[in-house]
């Protein structure tokens, strides 16, 4: 048993399930859930006996007999003896679920920053190499590219994130690029949706009113970090010259909800992972949509790793349960609330297809498959994270992407990497439908092979899957309206689905 304490009394509790820790129960306060990691299967209505069963001793002795006459223990023993059929091992995928074109685009308008954050996961949009925009011509070459994939038989949709460093920088190109999308929505008669993710330290009328006159599909996020003392430390402008960036953030935000543009703000939590205190800064500066996202554990294309979770561990643990049991009090944050927390609209959706469903063995995330990115240059990648490696290019937009390049890296995925089900740290892991065993970019770009995550990284998506199933639980019981007011909107918000892809 490991029991630790998070935050005001609350603690969570494990118990393997089954020899290998496939499945796990696990307690958070008075709360008991299990879930099989292997089949998705998630329970939250426990007997409480289960716990003491799995714990043995007298207690255990007493409840087993409770459990017997219920059909409980014969369930119970049929995993610890490792005999349950859904036990049994996965087998690889042959071939990606979806074999038609790309239909998800990030897009690295500008591969520099005016900005020195911190955090940065790609160094200002540069990956370590040379800091470059896209030039017109190129933007000009990507809208053909894009609307060429429009009018093909195999795309119902494009959904695209503008990228960066700060796609600002390069604003003719992020005009030609978004003037395109919605030519190529009005030629085609499909969906085109488009979030431009941005710093807030630019503003162009002209641009924004065309998003504001459509915003049912184009909208914008803005990366503010909770207040202006800890904005500026993490957020400052690379060239020091006494600015305030989130003034400037605040400022744009404010400008583009005068002009009814859709807007909302992400913050990235780094330590001390004051999620709550970040939350309530944004929402007094008066937002009604509001993204809190996880630190960040790797730099893309960084000689020095960081390690940024090995010694604040349970400092994130508590602060990250608590940020949870803050959101439920406010019915989880979920539409139509005044204030709408996309991270946990994300989180929903993503949970939803995970479990109480069989396993699709598919990739967890997109590469290769339904998404892809290009760079400044107009180089095709199969996700953005890839951009860092030029040899994984797999095409450009002027020649369109390599079927051979494109099927090559996928083969590549599927024998090396994907799902890592030849890897007994991941087979006998009851988080492995979240993570997949982590993201491939990181580990090519720190290892040169598509090995496992580390033991630390895995300590954190373990915790993380146990403390947002209790959420889950919890938010469906407590808040069904805000639930299926998610779900409801699920197939025609362009903006929401491409922030998850991002």
């Amino acid at each position: 048993m490991d029991l630790t304490e998070l935050n005001a009394g609350v603690s969570v509790q494990r118990h393997a399930l089954d020899p290998m820790g496939r499945a796990v129960l696990f307690s958070v306060g008075d709360r008991s859930f299990i879930f099989d990691g292997h089949n998705g299967r998630f329970i939250d209505a426990v007997p409480a006996g289960v716990a003491d069963y799995l714990a043995g001793g007298a207690a255990g002795a007493v409840a087993a007999d409770v459990l017997r006459h219920t059909g409980w223990l014969e369930w119970l023993d049929s995993y610890r003896e490792g005999v349950r059929p859904d036990l049994q091992q996965e087998q690889r995928q042959a071939v990606f679920l979806q074999g038609a074109a790309p239909e998800r685009y990030v897009i690295c308008l500008s591969q520099a920053c005016n900005l020195a954050c911190s955090y940065c996961v790609n160094q200002r949009g540069s990956y370590g190499g040379r800091p470059r925009l896209m030039q017109p011509s190129t933007a000009r070459e990507c809208v053909t590219f894009l609307q060429q994939q429009l009018m093909s038989d195999s795309c119902s949709r494009i959904s695209t994130v503008l990228f960066g460093g700060e796609p600002l920088l390069a604003m003719e190109s992020t005009k030609i690029l978004v003037d395109g999308l919605l030519e190529g929505q009005r030629l085609s008669g499909k969906p085109v949706g488009a979030i431009l993710c941005t710093n807030g330290t630019f503003f162009d009328e002209d641009l924004f009113r065309t998003f504001a006159v459509n915003s049912d599909s184009f909208s914008v996020a803005i990366s503010i970090d909770g207040s202006q003392e800890n904005h500026d430390k993490h957020r400052p402008f690379a060239a020091t010259n006494g600015q305030s960036s989130w003034l400037a953030a605040v400022q744009t935000v404010r400008r583009l909800v005068e002009a009814n543009v859709r807007v909302s703000v992400t913050c990235v939590v780094a330590a001390p992972y004051e999620y709550i205190e970040r939350a309530q800064d944004l929402q007094a500066i008066g937002l009604g949509r509001i993204e809190i996202k996880q630190v960040i554990p790797h730099v893309y294309g960084c000689a020095e790793k960081p390690d940024v979770l090995q010694s604040d561990f349970e400092q994130w643990r508590r602060q990250y349960m608590a940020y949870t049991d803050w959101c439920l009090e406010r019915g989880g944050l979920l539409p139509p609330a005044d204030v709408v927390h996309i991270d946990r609209v994300v989180l929903l959706r993503e949970y939803s297809d995970r479990i109480d469903t069989p396993s699709a063995r598919r990739l967890g995330c997109a590469a290769a498959d339904e998404g892809a990115a290009i760079d400044a240059d107009g180089r095709i990648f199969p996700c953005d994270a890839f951009i860092v490696q030029p040899a994984l290019a797999i095409g450009t937009v002027t020649s369109g992407i390599d079927p051979e390049k494109r099927e090559s890296f996928a083969r590549w995925l599927i024998e090396k990497g994907q799902h890592r089900t030849d890897a007994p740290k991941c087979s006998a892991c009851y988080a492995k439908r979240f993570c997949g065993g982590g993201c491939y970019a990181t580990s090519y770009d720190a290892t040169g092979e598509l090995s496992p995550m580390d033991d630390d990284a895995c300590a954190f998506v373990r915790e993380k899957v146990l403390i947002d199933l209790y959420f889950i639980s919890r938010v469906t019981k407590e808040n069904p309206d805000g639930v299926a007011r998610v779900f409801k909107g699920r197939n025609n918000d362009a903006n929401v689905n491409a922030t998850a892809g991002a």
